[in-house]
């Protein structure tokens, strides 16, 4: 695992789910999160044009479940609808600014390794 980086991100587009998970949820919530936005970007002919990602808007623990929001970034916007499971599916310009990040992979990903993230 890396250690925490702030870096300068451009604007960027995004598709993102929103979902309510205590952190023992977290695997099953991002992997359904993708399995929903992935499909949706296909289906309104965006390409993705980097990593998925997360942004926890309050904390995921054992008590709080958060929300954290899924999103994947793609070349523009789309109009806007539900995913497969009738979540919303948000679709919008994050600003550029900078953000404090880590990066995990693999084994990393999953609890409770993620918690050291």
């Amino acid at each position: 695992m890396d250690n925490i980086n702030t870096v300068l991100e451009p604007e960027r587009h995004l598709i993102s789910i929103m979902l309510r998970t205590f952190v023992d949820g977290l695997d099953t919530g991002r992997r359904q999160g993708l399995e929903q936005l992935q499909p949706f970007a296909e289906a309104e002919g965006l390409v993705v044009t980097g990593d998925p990602f997360g942004i926890f808007h309050q904390e995921v623990t054992p008590d709080s479940d958060g929300p954290l929001e899924v999103c994947l970034p793609v070349d523009g916007l789309a109009a806007g609808a539900v995913g497969t499971n009738g979540a919303p599916v948000r679709s919008y310009r994050l600003a550029g600014s900078r953000y404090a990040s880590i990066r995990v992979s693999g084994a990393e990903e999953a609890f409770p390794a993620i918690l050291a993230a």
